[in-house]
């Protein structure tokens, strides 16, 4: 699952990542911009995603404005059809949204300022498609007439594990409620600052 949340898991992908981390001194924005793009896609790559996904987010991140898919490839130097199919991933998963222009024909996509707000709700709604499919066969289970004895452990097994999943999934959707607004709180006093 690609979202905002999953990039936040503190993932050390070299025995010394947090010592070399420590030591970064950067002499220029550029290489701000190169080691964001790097760890993006270390993140995204330990999580089961293509590095070129952490490479996009991060050249999304630092757009002041929309970019095309085509100056996408280009600035990363990949082919159109590689970003078209990451692209549309990240676009499912809330980390970029995609806006057409009345000059051109061309699609460009963004990072939106709620961006952080909406991997929540994007995190949400998967909790709630897969609660829903969790109770209607918790309720096919219950009005089962007959289950075969070779066939009750599963059965039990799977009723005890669906269960398990939905009583996490009411915590997860409560804590993500309170945590979705704590961090509307949180945003606009740092965006006092």
């Amino acid at each position: 699952m690609l979202t905002i949340l999953s990039l936040l898991q503190p993932i050390i992908t070299r025995e010394n990542e947090e010592e070399r981390t420590m030591h970064f001194a950067p002499q220029s924005f550029a290489e701000v911009k190169q080691y964001v793009s790097n760890h993006m896609s270390l993140l995204l790559e330990a999580d089961g995603h293509s590095p070129l996904v952490g490479r996009i987010l991060a050249l999304l991140l630092f757009a002041t404005e929309p970019v095309s898919l085509q100056e996408i490839a280009e600035q990363l130097k990949v082919t159109r059809a590689a970003v078209s199919v990451h692209i549309r991933s990240m676009e499912r998963n809330a980390l970029c949204h995609k806006v057409a222009t009345s000059n051109d024909r061309k699609n460009y996509y963004y990072i939106s300022d709620d961006v952080d707000l909406s991997a929540i709700r994007a995190f949400k709604d998967r909790i709630t498609a897969t609660r829903s499919m969790v109770d209607t066969a918790l309720t096919a289970c219950d009005m089962l007439p007959d289950v075969h004895p070779e066939e009750m452990e599963a059965h039990d097994l799977l009723k005890r594990r669906f269960c398990e999943f939905a009583a996490l999934s009411d915590l997860l959707m409560s804590q993500l409620a309170e945590l979705e607004e704590k961090w509307k709180v949180m945003k606009q006093q740092l965006g006092e600052r």
